[in-house]
């Protein structure tokens, strides 16, 4: 299962680039793969609501944060969450 939605995010991002669209809905979707993946605990530690304080903690210096570390994925969700950056953020930079 979590493999079909691998490839199916690879083939999404794909997509994407090929026709250079809105990235609106293959975000969406790529972020919603990467939330389904997620057992109950990992989801709570990895979801914020917009009003959070924990939103504006973006720093780049080594400090204590909140949120779900990537130590504690699985493989298959490190891959989804690395789709989820390369879905949300450009090549350049």
């Amino acid at each position: 299962m979590f493999r079909i939605t691998a490839a199916s995010t690879c083939l999404t991002l794909s997509l994407l680039a090929a026709t250079a669209q809105d990235p609106a809905p293959v975000l969406t979707t790529v972020a919603n793969n990467f939330l389904a993946s997620l057992s109950t605990e990992q989801s709570a530690k990895a979801r914020f609501a917009f009003a959070d304080e924990e939103r504006f903690n973006w720093h780049f210096i080594p400090k204590e944060r909140k949120g779900l570390p990537i130590r504690e994925m699985a493989p298959f969700q490190r891959h989804l969450a690395s789709a989820l950056l390369n879905a949300a953020l450009s090549q350049k930079g």
